[in-house]
């Protein structure tokens, strides 16, 4: 049965590492496996996709980059394509996971 409580776990997994790191993200874990909405491969699959939500993005996003010379050949190299990428993933992964929980949540509310 879906309580007012599981409409907040998605979010909760995706933003709780970012408001208090770590713990905040356990916490969603945590309910999220209490929880009798999700299946336990949901579960499995929310607590290991990019675990602590969007607390790596923002870690890769904060961290300093080293400054380089105009001409020196790490700049003529261009951007850091890896790095974006990675980023994106970072960013991109759980925001699925959250649609994908809360597009289950609401498919359980309509069918009870």
């Amino acid at each position: 049965m879906s309580t007012r409580l599981d409409r907040w776990i998605p979010l909760v997994l995706l933003l709780g590492g970012v408001v208090i790191p770590v713990v905040g993200w356990l916490v969603g874990v945590y309910l999220l496996f209490k929880s009798s909405v999700w299946t336990t491969k949901q579960k499995v699959m929310a607590a290991l996709v990019l675990p602590f939500g969007l607390l790596p993005a923002f870690w890769v996003l904060l961290t300093p980059v080293k400054v380089v010379a105009a001409n020196s050949a790490a700049a003529a190299a261009g951007p850091n394509y890896v790095l974006i990428v990675v980023w994106i993933a970072l960013v991109v992964a759980p925001i699925l996971t959250y649609r994908s929980l809360r597009r289950s949540l609401l498919l359980n509310s309509v069918n009870r």
